[in-house]
């Protein structure tokens, strides 16, 4: 009796474990197909941006990476400069004074709290306080860029307000360094190019 009873206490373990483990599995599948779900969907959304240059609402946007091919949009800057140097010599005889100029991120639409006006406003300038963060951010980098420009063109004019009349040369370039938009999806690197591909 105690030999059948053990027997059977031993098959009603074995029994109870193969049921845990059935009860522990489905949700562990449920949760790895939910996962693949969810992956096969970022991927799909990025690859609408990419390939089809599909804009994305900003909400789908912050879920996928930064989906525009630089080389594509840019080959000039993946073009190898090779040239050969002037002789030294001749480099001084030839020289002609230039200038350029050097900006840094643009970072279109990105905006973190900074501004002059904290503890005496609730919010920048460009904002009024039915906005929304993510309107202000786009109202603050519309309105950071668009003094970053007009203070470009001035000094290009040569209209910087200086009393020295000779300043040096005009500027004949512009170097934008840094981080020139925040995601780099389409419809910011549109906007980043409306600002700084007409600066007159």
């Amino acid at each position: 009796d105690r030999m059948a009873h053990h027997k059977y206490n031993s098959i009603c373990s074995i029994t109870r474990r193969r049921q845990c483990w059935k009860i522990t599995l489905i949700p562990l599948c449920t949760a790895l197909n939910l996962c693949l779900i969810f992956i096969i969907f970022i991927s799909i959304v990025s690859l609408l941006e990419l390939q089809f240059g599909i804009d994305l609402s900003s909400q789908l946007q912050s879920l996928t990476p930064a989906c525009t091919d630089t080389k594509k949009i840019c080959p000039a800057g993946y073009t190898a400069i090779d040239r050969p140097s002037s002789e030294r010599a001749d480099a001084l005889e030839n020289f002609e004074p230039f200038s350029y100029l050097i900006a840094s991120d643009s970072q279109i639409d990105w905006y973190d709290g900074e501004s002059a006006y904290i503890g005496t406003m609730n919010y920048p300038p460009p904002c009024t306080k039915r906005d929304s963060c993510g309107s202000c951010t786009k109202k603050m980098g519309t309105y950071t860029n668009t003094q970053m420009k007009k203070a470009m063109e001035a000094l290009i004019q040569n209209e910087s307000g200086s009393e020295d009349k000779d300043i040096g040369p005009v500027p004949k370039t512009i170097v934008m360094n840094g981080d020139l938009t925040q995601y780099f999806h389409r419809d910011e690197f549109f906007k980043y190019k409306s600002f700084y591909h007409n600066i007159e």
